[in-house]
Formats: C-alpha cells, sequence, structure tokens
C-alpha cells in the first residue's frame, strides 16, 4: 500500500474548464490518510463560484480538493464610466442628424435656385419682345421699375420651381423687373431685366406665392446714400432690420449689391461702391420679410440684350 507524506504534491491535474480559468491546470494536494491515495477517480462539483474536488474512494479519511479563483469581473464605477462613454456616443451622432437634414435643405434650395437662374432668363428671351413692346412697357426713367405688363407675361405657374410639384408645395418663385439703361448708338434703347429669385421657407405657414392676386416679393425703398470713404456707401433705411448683414439687394441704378450691417445704427447698412454710386442711390429693392421673419430674396440674375 502506498502511502504519502502529507502537503506532498502528488501530480497536476487538468483543470476542468480546460486552460482557462486556472491556467496552466489544477494542483491536487491530498492530506496523509490511514488507507493511502483511493484509486477511484475524484468527484468534481462546482460551489460559490470555485472548483471542489473531492476524493470518492470508500473510506478514505483524507480529502483532495481544488479550488480555482473566479473569473475577475467588472467594478460598478467601469460599469459607469462604460454607460458615460456610450451615452456620450450617442448623443454626439444624433446630434448629427438634425444638421444633416438642414444642411440638406440649404442644398436644396441652392440647387433650386441656380436651376431657376438658368431657366428664368431662357423664358425672357424666348418671349421675342421688340423694341416697340418694351418702350410701352417702361416709364421714361433709368431707374430699375416694376412693370406689371413685363411681370406678367409668363403666368404664376411659370415663375414657380419645382415645376413638377404641387403649387402649395412650390418653393422658388422669380419676379422680373425692367430697366430702360439708354440707347444704344448701334441697336437704339437697352433694356435690362433683373430676375429676382425667392424662396420660401418650408416652416413657413403662409404660401405668399399664391396669396392673393398677385403677390408682390420685391419691395421698393426710398433710402439716402452717403460716401464714406474706402469704398464704403452708408444707406440709410426707413426702419431698423429692413435689410441684414449678408442680404443681397438692387439699388435704382441696376447695381446689385451685399449689404454689412451698421454696428451703431440698426436702421443703417454699408455696401461697396464709390463716391459717385453713392450720388446715384435713392431707391433700393429687396425681398419682403416671410411669416417668419427670415428673408425671401436669394439671388439677382441680370438679363441683357433680350429685345429683338
Amino acid at each position: 500500500m502506498n502511502t504519502v507524506q502529507q502537503d506532498q504534491w502528488l501530480r497536476r491535474l487538468p483543470s476542468p474548464l480546460g486552460r482557462g480559468v486556472g491556467g496552466e491546470g489544477m494542483m491536487v494536494r491530498t492530506a496523509r490518510t490511514g488507507h493511502g491515495v483511493s484509486a477511484l477517480p475524484p468527484a468534481l462539483s462546482h460551489r460559490e463560484g470555485a472548483w471542489d474536488l473531492h476524493s470518492s474512494g470508500a473510506g478514505s479519511e483524507g480529502t483532495s480538493m481544488l479550488r480555482v479563483a473566479s473569473r475577475p469581473g467588472f467594478t460598478l464605477m467601469e460599469t459607469l464610466i462604460a454607460i458615460a462613454i456610450f451615452m456620450i456616443s450617442l448623443v454626439a451622432i444624433a446630434a448629427l442628424f438634425p444638421v444633416g437634414f438642414t444642411l440638406q435643405r440649404y442644398a436644396l434650395g441652392d440647387a433650386a435656385t441656380h436651376a431657376v437662374a438658368g431657366t428664368a432668363p431662357a423664358l425672357i428671351r424666348k418671349e421675342g419682345l421688340t423694341a416697340s413692346d418694351l418702350m410701352a412697357m417702361t416709364q421714361a426713367t433709368a431707374a430699375v421699375q416694376d412693370s406689371q405688363d413685363f411681370a406678367t407675361r409668363w403666368s404664376r405657374n411659370d415663375r414657380t420651381y419645382p415645376g413638377t410639384t404641387p403649387q402649395s408645395r412650390r418653393t422658388v418663385y422669380w419676379y422680373p423687373l425692367l430697366q430702360l439703361k439708354g440707347d444704344n448708338p448701334e441697336r437704339g434703347p437697352n433694356w435690362v431685366a433683373y430676375v429676382l429669385i425667392f424662396q420660401r421657407e418650408h416652416n413657413d405657414p403662409e404660401n405668399w406665392m399664391y396669396s392673393g392676386t398677385g403677390p408682390e416679393p420685391a419691395q421698393q425703398v426710398n433710402v439716402t446714400a452717403q460716401y464714406e470713404g474706402n469704398n464704403q456707401i452708408r444707406i440709410q433705411l426707413q426702419e431698423a432690420g429692413q435689410v441684414r448683414t449678408g442680404e443681397v439687394l438692387l439699388d435704382g441704378g441696376g447695381s446689385i449689391r451685399r449689404a454689412r450691417a451698421d454696428p451703431d445704427d440698426a436702421s443703417a447698412i454699408f455696401v461697396s461702391g464709390t463716391a459717385d454710386d453713392a450720388d446715384e442711390i435713392s431707391e433700393i429693392w429687396i425681398g419682403r420679410r416671410s411669416a417668419t421673419g427670415q428673408p425671401t430674396l436669394r439671388r439677382i440674375v441680370p438679363v441683357a440684350d433680350f429685345a429683338r
């Protein structure tokens, strides 16, 4: 009969979990018994996260036990930090969606105004107006003017875009102004048509393009202009907020300008120009505000040499 000394390591047994939890396997240690080491295989049980190995030999007085440490887990602080990082990432991703929708709406609006900027001049030239026709439509003035006879030659359906959508959902509208700029020695009177392109906001509750019998998106405002030097012209408006920084306008002389706010006076704006330009600016054409207070005038396109 083989006996073993107390605390003697007999052999290395394979781990019941393979080479996972216990790493290199299990070391079995037996206590000295009066009957030696049982020849029967040990019984394996799992108790409270540890593996216990008991000798199952009949009449054995000692016990062979193996305890393998439990797999380490996450602490509460680590879990909270992981949740916080996940939530921050989720909020950052969700914040991209409204920005993307806004940029997409602006891109679609820009694409629509560019399409109208090419279509409207073509429609004006296609009309085939003669010098006699235009002479009857204009007044004896060199300033830009709103000629109803000229504007109504195209239906409201022709002046809205996109044409494939119902009229209540169209967002772009163009309106022509006319100017007699003088006589050309070779061709006679010289006219220029200015296509003012307006855009209605999607969230605007009022569809001003189809309200009433004749929408007037272009507004003529009488102003006073003064040259301030350094290619700066200061224009005094009738009321504060009529024109804001970045908005496009058309002066009575036919020059397209972009406004810059006067930091010292909310009822004044600055535009680029010379002293001679300032002497000729007595009125400007601007876009009317939408029901939401947004500017409607987006672009102005001059059309020259369109008369036969």
